[in-house]
């Protein structure tokens, strides 16, 4: 009943945004129309190439989230021929900017003709500052940048219930909330009015240590491969397109902010290799813990029982087969799963290892993605065990 009873809040919600999207729509159609006329009178330039660029970016992304896929088609088709001059000129582009203005308006009043009562809506309000947070929360904070309020009403029906949200409009206010606050989750729309986009911002923020370290979900319309790749090399931690499916989105972030409880030790006498992994995993959003020899391993896993230890085989004091042997001995520890990170990866070496209870075995080297992905499969089929 209580997810019946969400479903229907969140419908009733949507046909609001909807509506609220229709009206806002209007307002910028009637920009791309008067850009057009200019373009047509005075031809294209970079300076109104740009200007067109943004509207039609907004309609390529926001059109198939409010169930209208033909105003993202449209939309997207403008915003390629905009960005390609050597294929496109002025007629082209005056012609497909019509063919949005067309479209979208043909939409926006069959709507009204089909639910008389939103044909009057109540005025948007105006989009959210970041606020000052109670510290006193237990959620997890979420930072959403992105300049449509639609999405920033979207979100806190999506995750009131699971975080504290506060948002900003640009790149600017986003370095500030980050600064400020540490939130535990940024989504990063990449197409902004002024200042510098998602992904430069992104890119600027891997030369800073502390912030970097935030995952952050990039928010954008492009879903060309390049540009997915260059968000995840500059560090994204997901890629959403626009459309947005606000049911995946909720997913994916509730997903995310689930594993701010998932503990993983690491357990090596290396501090390179501990530093390194410390930084992937809490990158993916898990709390991580440090041990440099068996001995004070011992001590953290017993204060913190984490989810998943990460465990070197050869460690002055007691090493990674005498450690897990004293585990499985223990009814409160024998069930945390482990995996051993050993440079000993002889058939013997990997058949003692899983003789005596690990999980899995990854020599070294190894790839410190592969090492996330296999811990985030081994606890996610943990949690599914124990349920």
């Amino acid at each position: 009943m209580a997810n019946e009873d969400l479903q229907q809040k969140l419908q009733a919600k949507m046909r609001v945004l909807t509506n609220r999207y229709l009206n806002d729509l209007t307002k910028r159609i009637d920009d791309i129309e008067n850009l057009t006329e200019q373009i047509d009178r005075n031809g294209i330039d970079n300076d109104s190439r740009q200007a067109l660029r943004y509207p039609a970016h907004y309609a390529a992304g926001t059109g198939g989230s409010y169930g209208f896929p033909v105003i993202s088609q449209s939309g997207r088709t403008l915003e390629d021929a905009i960005l390609s001059p050597d294929r496109f000129d002025t007629k082209d582009i005056v012609r497909l900017s019509q063919d949005l203005i067309r479209i979208s308006r043909e939409i926006i009043a069959r709507h009204h003709a089909e639910n008389p009562e939103t044909a009057v809506i109540p005025p948007q309000a105006e989009p959210a500052q970041p606020q000052p947070v109670k510290q006193s929360s237990s959620l997890p904070l979420v930072l959403i940048v992105d300049d449509d309020e639609l999405i920033h009403q979207a979100c806190k029906e999506l995750l009131s219930a699971d975080a504290r949200l506060i948002f900003g409009k640009n790149t600017d206010e986003a370095l500030d909330a980050m600064r400020e606050h540490k939130p535990d989750l940024v989504l990063l729309d990449d197409m902004m009015p002024g200042g510098i986009t998602g992904l430069s911002f992104l890119e600027g923020l891997q030369d800073n240590q502390e912030l970097s370290k935030i995952p952050i979900i990039m928010i954008t319309a492009s879903s060309r491969p390049k540009d997915v790749m260059r968000g995840l090399v500059a560090g994204a931690a997901d890629y959403i397109a626009k459309p947005i499916d606000y049911s995946l989105l909720g997913e994916k972030i509730r997903q995310r902010l689930n594993r701010l409880n998932t503990k993983i030790l690491v357990v090596d006498d290396d501090e390179t290799v501990r530093d390194l992994l410390d930084h992937k995993f809490s990158f993916s959003g898990c709390k991580m813990l440090q041990a440099e020899n068996g001995n004070e391993a011992w001590d953290l896993i017993h204060k913190n029982k984490p989810d998943l230890i990460l465990l070197d085989r050869m460690m002055p004091g007691i090493d990674g087969i005498a450690l897990l042997g004293m585990m499985k001995q223990n009814p409160e520890l024998k069930n945390i799963p482990v995996i051993f990170l050993t440079a000993r990866d002889s058939n013997a070496d990997v058949l003692e290892g899983f003789g005596i209870g690990a999980v899995d075995y990854i020599p070294k080297p190894f790839n410190p993605d592969e090492v996330v992905a296999r811990c985030m499969r081994i606890i996610q089929a943990t949690e599914r065990k124990a349920s």
